[in-house]
């Protein structure tokens, strides 16, 4: 139904939207954030949007992707509990650069 509906018409944000969470629901992440992404193309102002496209990028292990997602929900939603949570979490889990040799 939602690629009917995409079909007829392929700018319509929550139905990009939803069945972006939908992939997200069924792990599909490289699908759902895909679908997500072009939603936040057509609304970039939903923070929703930025945060499940974050999560699917750190399914997807593309951390730095995943953090600038969350920033940009953060940017949206500074108080989004989810956002700052997972951000922290990964920020935490990414390997630190080395240290320069003195």
């Amino acid at each position: 139904m939602y690629r009917e509906i995409l079909d007829i018409e392929p700018g319509h944000f929550d139905v990009r939207y939803l069945l972006g969470v939908i992939f997200l629901q069924q792990r599909k992440y490289s699908d759902a954030e895909q679908e997500i992404s072009r939603a936040i193309d057509i609304r970039p102002d939903v923070s929703a949007a930025h945060f499940n496209r974050g999560l699917a990028l750190a399914k997807l292990d593309r951390i730095d992707d995943a953090l600038g997602s969350l920033d940009n929900c953060i940017g949206l939603e500074p108080d989004h509990g989810q956002a700052l949570a997972l951000r922290s979490a990964l920020s935490k889990s990414r390997p630190q650069a080395a240290s320069p040799a003195a």
